[in-house]
């Protein structure tokens, strides 16, 4: 029923994305592949039924459908590993606590993310991202989210900081802001 209030002052739905099962290939989650939990098929038979059973309780409802696994991927046989099939996803992504480290890494997954998205004909994103190295919290915006947008092999629309402790210290909020003001970027803080 909660999904069923995701309306406007007309009653007309309001377009929301919902990222299912989020970071489905690690372990601390319950739903993820790597607690031993499940396996693979049925991570993605669960969000089949997720997506299912939320059609029919809310046919109404505006959902864009994210698939969504975390960024220790190196090849598009990892990245696509619990991926439930076209018809139950709108956006691709993954989460990246790590831009802030390698960006030869971070331009590898952008590159990758890309690669599965368009070839599922799917939005791509970065759902998840913060900057877990210190030493880079001056530069993580300005530096390497930035090798991650402007590179020509790269198409992701669509990213949303997750500030973490840091993030609000005024070394980061002034570079966060900075970045939030370039012209490829269109956005609101969470």
């Amino acid at each position: 029923d909660a999904i069923n209030l995701f309306v406007d002052e007309n009653g007309k739905p309001i377009p929301i994305i919902f990222r299912l099962w989020h970071e489905c290939n690690d372990d601390w989650q319950w739903w993820g592949t790597g607690s031993g939990m499940g396996s693979q098929t049925e991570y993605k038979d669960f969000f089949k039924l997720t997506v299912n059973t939320v059609k029919k309780y809310a046919p109404k409802a505006e959902i864009l459908w994210a698939y969504c696994p975390n960024r220790p991927f190196g090849n598009d046989f990892i990245y696509l590993a619990n991926y439930p099939g076209d018809e139950y996803v709108d956006f691709m992504g993954y989460d990246d606590y790590d831009l802030g480290e390698k960006w030869q890494d971070c331009v590898l997954r952008g590159k990758l993310g890309t690669k599965g998205a368009k070839a599922h004909n799917k939005i791509a994103g970065i759902f998840e991202t913060s900057n877990n190295n210190t030493p880079t919290i001056p530069t993580f915006y300005s530096y390497y989210c930035r090798k991650v947008f402007c590179d020509k092999a790269i198409s992701i629309p669509f990213l949303q900081a997750w500030p973490s402790n840091w993030d609000y210290s005024p070394d980061c909020h002034e570079p966060l802001l900075a970045f939030m003001r370039e012209p490829y970027v269109f956005g609101a803080m969470n």
